[in-house]
């Protein structure tokens, strides 16, 4: 089993409640920014991406794919693979979690193809008008 290593972190301002600063933002276009900020950190093209894990806390009311298309706000390109997580406690703990757990474990490397090397894992989080109600 290999050592996974968390390279960059990156964060957006917390102002997503209801009165918040950023509570018309899409938590996509948040989880875009995060992503694009952390990686030339270390000097990682996006094209470097082997994989994504984002967590999203209660969708509803909002699209489906809230990681893929973070992802691919981000820059990341269409060739990455990735999941979305729905989790309601410690959602970006645990797309963290499941990116290093792809890192030690080599992915999904089938017949000579190259092990992940390097995962996106991150949370994203906003209060949807369904959720207040």
């Amino acid at each position: 089993m290999r050592n996974a290593l968390n390279v960059s972190t990156a964060r957006t301002a917390i102002g997503t409640t209801c009165r918040g600063f950023f509570n018309a933002t899409p938590p996509t276009q948040l989880a875009a920014h995060a992503i694009k900020n952390a990686m030339p950190r270390r000097g990682v093209d996006p094209a470097e991406i082997d994989n994504w894990r984002l967590c999203r806390a209660l969708p509803q009311g909002f699209v489906r794919t809230t990681g893929c298309t973070g992802a691919l706000r981000a820059g990341l390109p269409v060739t990455v693979s990735g999941i979305t997580l729905d989790r309601e406690y410690t959602s970006g703990l645990i797309a963290m979690a499941t990116a290093s757990k792809r890192v030690s474990l080599g992915g999904m490397a089938l017949a000579g193809a190259k092990p992940d090397e390097m995962c996106i894992g991150g949370g994203m989080g906003a209060i949807e008008p369904s959720e207040v109600l």
